[in-house]
């Protein structure tokens, strides 16, 4: 006999997500989460980011990895703090784990807030934590077909950062056919190619005037 109970089995995470959404607006505090594979740079862009968003912002950091405390361990040397959470070999922060994080950062009163989810470019898709935005990030090295191999995360984001374009010339990566594809994936958004410090201030242009001027849902993307 089958017996079909219809159950949602995104609704627990959906459930923290939402409470989690609904923390974040009482205590005024504006949340990027930020997807991309491992070695994309994702760390790296919060590192050259933080100095300049913190003129504007109080802005605080949640770190997820599999292990160890080393990309946490980064932010804290510039003095923004962070709050590291391993998630013991899952592939993907979820609504409950965030939810710890955010208890650890309520005292510090924030404006701004990164979440930066495990390297991951398929799990991390499907679990809302309560962000008003997702962003992408993608580097040239990995190359160009991933946005057409993993669609649901890169139609999921708001904005792409693609990383590491002055490595263009030693890669098969194809900016214009970047962008058709991001482009054939949903509404038109923004994308951000970056090289080394080149392309920051625009993607902190962005973020800034999605801080104080937008509030993002989810179901947005």
């Amino acid at each position: 006999m089958h017996v079909d109970l219809h159950q949602d089995v995104w609704a627990l995470n959906n459930s923290e997500g939402n409470h989690n959404r609904e923390w974040l607006d009482e205590h005024k505090i504006w949340a990027v989460n930020i997807m991309g594979s491992p070695g994309a740079g994702k760390t790296t862009l919060l590192e050259h980011l933080l100095p300049i968003l913190r003129k504007d912002f109080h802005v605080g950091v949640i770190e997820g990895d599999v292990a160890t405390s080393k990309d946490a361990l980064r932010i804290s040397a510039l003095g923004i703090p962070v709050i590291q959470l391993e998630t013991q070999g899952v592939c993907h922060l979820d609504g409950r784990m965030v939810r710890s994080g955010l208890r650890a950062l309520e005292p510090l009163h924030l404006d701004l807030l990164f979440i930066e989810n495990v390297g991951n470019l398929v799990c991390p898709a499907d679990f809302f934590l309560g962000e008003h935005a997702r962003l992408g990030v993608l580097s040239t090295v990995e190359g160009g077909d991933k946005i057409v191999k993993y669609p649901t995360l890169f139609r999921r984001i708001h904005a792409l950062a693609i990383t590491k374009t002055d490595l263009l010339p030693f890669t098969d990566f194809d900016m214009d056919q970047a962008s058709k594809d991001f482009a054939s994936l949903g509404a038109r958004r923004p994308l951000f190619p970056l090289a080394k410090n080149e392309g920051i201030s625009d993607l902190a242009q962005w973020i800034r005037h999605m801080a104080l001027n937008v509030s993002t849902t989810e179901q947005d993307v």
